[in-house]
């Protein structure tokens, strides 16, 4: 069964030897259009999502999440809270010596900012060998890009299609911003001087390199509500694909 962590006592949660799961994403400008909470947003559509339609297909507990990440990248921009990567290393570490202690046997990362990914991977590593916990990751915007369409570079980067397709359907609340969405679209000179040197170079870019004012990256302008049930509800299916694969593998081991 999926469960949230925090509902559990501490003698229920004495009692886990299946994965457990964190989410994990940032604050940080999503454009005018969207609001700086949008990852953890997302993140919190997504989980729901899972809960209400697998609940009781695989055995998984859920973390609260982490709300802060590296957004080094949006920096410049208003409404950014970014952490460095030796902090948010130290986080991921300190939690997993606290489920080592608990004899949790692995330990999934949802994440949903792309910013994090550098970070996320370079500790699973370090979490297997000094915690032995078996350390997995699934990028949320890898789920989406996998998808195709205009779930995929260069309409749905940052803030753009599908974000903000999620974000109508799953949270009507924030009306206010969705109903002055730029029409625009990409910007086509910033996106070409991305792509140009991203081929075989890993290029340490700011936002403002590609989106000099709007922040968003990408085309929100074209995304409905219901385009994002069905992106969401897509994104969910594989998502619970990948951790069936990682809940089985954990199947009977424990520290």
């Amino acid at each position: 069964m999926i469960e949230y962590w925090a509902d559990n006592s501490k003698n229920e949660l004495n009692q886990r030897t299946f994965p457990v799961m964190l989410p994990f994403g940032s604050t940080e400008q999503h454009g005018n259009h969207l609001p700086v909470g949008t990852d953890h947003l997302l993140a919190n559509a997504v989980v729901s999502n899972l809960v209400d339609r697998y609940k009781t297909q695989i055995d998984l507990s859920i973390l609260p999440p982490l709300h802060y990440g590296k957004s080094t990248e949006h920096a410049n921009f208003p409404g950014t809270i970014t952490l460095s990567a030796h902090t948010l290393l130290s986080t991921l570490y300190d939690i997993s010596l606290s489920l080592k202690r608990q004899a949790i046997p692995s330990l999934v990362i949802l994440n949903t900012h792309g910013g994090n990914v550098g970070i996320v991977d370079c500790a699973l590593y370090d979490i297997r060998m000094d915690y032995g916990i078996d350390a997995y990751a699934i990028h949320l915007g890898r789920i989406f890009e996998s998808l195709g369409g205009k779930c995929a570079f260069p309409y749905s980067m940052h803030a753009g299609y599908v974000e903000t397709a999620i974000m109508k359907h799953c949270y009507p609340e924030y009306e206010r911003l969705y109903a002055i969405t730029p029409d625009k679209g990409i910007d086509t000179a910033g996106f070409t001087k991305l792509t140009d040197i991203q081929s075989l170079i890993s290029w340490g870019w700011a936002t403002e390199d590609i989106s000099a004012q709007e922040g968003y990256m990408g085309d929100p302008s074209q995304s409905t509500a219901e385009q994002g049930r069905k992106i969401l509800e897509a994104a969910v299916d594989v998502l619970f694909e990948q951790l069936k694969k990682i809940c089985m593998r954990t199947k009977g081991r424990t520290l």
